[in-house]
């Protein structure tokens, strides 16, 4: 997993004015492209941070969402949307991606329900069948993280759910 970094920062008073809109929008897709599949909540910190900003109050959230592609690939999990690169087919994609990096291991809540799905996937194929707690314990693993907590679990839950719609189980 790779995490887009912004190629110089920009000044934050422009954040506000029609050119840095353009530049958020530059910045969204070039994200997109890098990162994809990636939460809406995950791309809007990655420009929010670009910007120098430390949290995403009403009037960043206001032009980050006016910023966002009109017409973007997008899947929904829950609440939280999942934005996808052009090219990239939710109901074909096999893969998962883990960070080599401190910095570029997700949290379980940046980390896709189609991804969680592949992960279990291959867990699946190397254990044959296995119990869910174990499943999620070993699918946490493979992305580096140590346990399943609640919160984990929801998250989890969503990518076993994903894997059982794509019949592959």
């Amino acid at each position: 997993y790779s995490v887009w970094r912004s190629d110089s920062p920009p000044a934050q008073m422009d954040f506000y004015e029609e050119s840095g809109k353009e530049r958020i929008r530059q910045q969204i897709a070039q994200i997109i492209r890098q990162e994809a599949p990636v939460y809406e909540h995950v791309l809007k910190r990655r420009v929010a941070r670009a910007w120098g900003f430390t949290r995403i109050g009403g009037n960043i959230q206001k032009i980050l969402d006016e910023c966002l592609p009109p017409d973007p690939a997008v899947t929904e999990n829950g609440e939280e949307r999942v934005f996808w690169a052009p090219g990239q087919n939710p109901a074909e994609y096999r893969f998962y991606r883990v960070g080599e990096t401190e910095e570029s291991k997700r949290a379980i809540d940046e980390i896709p329900p189609e991804e969680l799905a592949n992960a279990m996937y291959e867990v699946l194929m190397d254990f044959h069948s296995c119990e869910v707690d174990t499943l999620f314990r070993e699918t946490v693993k493979l992305f580096g993280l140590s346990s399943v907590t609640n919160r984990a679990r929801k998250f989890l839950q969503h990518g076993l759910d994903t894997l059982r719609k794509s019949g592959r189980i």
